[in-house]
């Protein structure tokens, strides 16, 4: 059997350790089975990753803003808040270096999927007369 994965099923569990991936894993080798992932569908979990790496970069940001405001408004002893909050930009913090991340977290990706025997699929050599024709037709997979 032939199992193709999708980047939905990467992105649920970005670590690929969750009891879905144990039973996959368990599967696959039970049955002999091929397990597979197309190169698009890696190019789709590294943009996600980047993306919810920088939402959750903001957010921590936003609610150290909040905790330094909060923190000076409490203390009685301050005779006068500050007019600016000097708190340091995310670009500054290596911890979040964004793409460091993305790189790292996509090394360890692979090293998973290799793991778990998974294939990688190139993008296919179809010539784009072909693909033009199937979208102007409407034939699947337009």
């Amino acid at each position: 059997m032939k199992i193709f994965l999708d980047s939905n099923i990467i992105i649920a569990d970005y670590n690929l350790s969750s009891s879905y991936f144990q039973v996959l894993e368990s599967f696959s080798r039970r049955t002999n089975s091929s397990l597979f992932v197309p190169l698009i569908v890696l190019e789709e979990v590294k943009s996600k990753y980047r993306e919810d790496l920088l939402q959750a970069s903001r957010k921590f940001w936003d609610a150290l803003k909040r905790l330094h405001y909060l923190e000076w408004s409490l203390q009685s002893e301050r005779s006068k808040r500050p007019s600016k909050f000097e708190i340091p930009s995310p670009a500054d913090n290596p911890l979040l270096d964004i793409e460091r991340k993305v790189k790292g977290y996509f090394n360890y990706l692979e090293s998973r999927l290799k793991l778990l025997n998974v294939q990688r699929l190139d993008y296919p050599t179809v010539p784009h007369a072909r693909v033009a024709e199937r979208a102007i037709t409407r034939r699947k997979p337009f």
